[in-house]
Formats: structure tokens, sequence, C-alpha cells
């Protein structure tokens, strides 16, 4: 599935309109549309995924797991790299 994610990167980068075509058909747009929705998303290629999973998202949820445990809605804080596995962006 991941590999399949960084294929669909690949072919948004040769191919954009046939990409939204195929992927504004699932959300039930045209592809004009989807170009346009897609506009706010960030396509994190597997270096930026990379990057992530080794801090950015700690730091993400440490701050959002220190919100949830005052607000009472968690009892403790989850280890987060016992949940989280990175060894397929490799």
């Amino acid at each position: 599935m991941v590999d399949s994610y960084f294929e669909a990167l690949q072919m948004i980068k040769q191919d954009p309109k046939k990409s939204f075509e195929i992927m504004g058909a699932v959300v039930k747009q045209t592809g004009e549309q989807f170009e346009k929705s897609q506009s706010y998303l960030r396509w994190q290629d597997r270096a930026a995924n990379a990057k992530f999973f080794a801090g950015d998202l700690q730091a993400f949820s440490r701050e959002a797991a220190e919100l949830l445990l005052e607000l009472g809605i968690i009892k403790t804080v989850p280890d987060i790299n016992a949940i989280i596995d990175t060894r397929f962006l490799k």
C-alpha cells in the first residue's frame, strides 16, 4: 500500500491531468474540480514521510497527548514509538 502511494505520486508528477481524473472519479468530482481541491494537500514523498515520522509526528503527538490528558480524554500518554511502524518507508 505504501509503495502504491509513492507510485501515485510519480503518476501525479508525470501525468497530473490523468491522475486528477482518476482521483476525482473516486470522490465524484471532475478532474478539474479535483485539481482545485487537491491544491490544499501536500503530496509528501518518501523523504518527507521519513522526516515526519522521525520527529514531527512525535512532537505533534506529545503536544496532543498533553492536551488530551489535561482535558481528561485520556488517562495516560501513549508511547508513540510503540504504535508507529515506519519500516515500510524504507
